[in-house]
């Protein structure tokens, strides 16, 4: 199993970066110059504590995901998003990020694997994905927003039309396990 890193448009790690809390157009087609899906993530959040982020926008998410938010993000709000996702997930919440806040997202089209995924690997931190509250989602058309997770970070849900695809919660336990025994257990250096 190897290991290889993302590029993403925006990365925003806390203690080292100032991102913008409100009102930003993610947009790396026109903003960066990029040809349209040669970036994994549009906009990533990772060790933020205690901060809040109002009406981000991404106009085309990254082959992964609209929106990366990892490696202990604790106790954050993420309010007024909207995402059109270019790749498998509009939004990807793991690595011990737990007590979030996400409210009144409007997501544009659907993500091709499912929308929403809590408790994916992170290399960075193996701790699950608790609270986090996701409140008032719409998706274009009216559609369920489709959601797995790795069991032991079941997310909850207020006043959103959900589904739950078990059988992907299903498989990316088992896949977070895989890379738990081959990183973790059996201390295999990254290839």
């Amino acid at each position: 199993m190897s290991e290889r890193h993302d590029k993403n448009a925006y990365s925003w790690q806390g203690g080292h970066d100032d991102p913008p809390n409100h009102d930003f157009v993610v947009d790396p087609v026109k903003n960066l110059g990029w040809p349209a899906g040669t970036w994994s993530d549009s906009a990533k959040f990772w060790q933020r504590v205690g901060e809040a982020y109002y009406g981000i926008h991404v106009i085309l998410g990254g082959k992964e995901d609209s929106f990366d938010i990892g490696s202990g993000a604790i106790c954050n709000c993420f309010a007024n998003f909207t995402s059109r996702s270019g790749g498998r997930y509009h939004l990807t919440l793991k690595g011990g990020s737990s007590d979030n806040y996400l409210k009144g997202w409007t997501l544009l089209n659907s993500g091709q694997v499912v929308d929403i995924e809590v408790g994916n690997w992170s290399s960075g931190h193996y701790g699950s994905n608790k609270h986090n509250l996701f409140e008032g989602w719409t998706k274009v058309g009216y559609e369920p927003i489709t959601y797995c997770y790795r069991f032991g970070s079941k997310p909850e849900f207020v006043r959103m039309d959900v589904k739950h695809l078990w059988w992907r919660s299903i498989g990316l336990t088992v896949f977070w396990w895989a890379k738990y025994l081959w990183h973790v257990i059996l201390r295999r250096p990254d290839e």
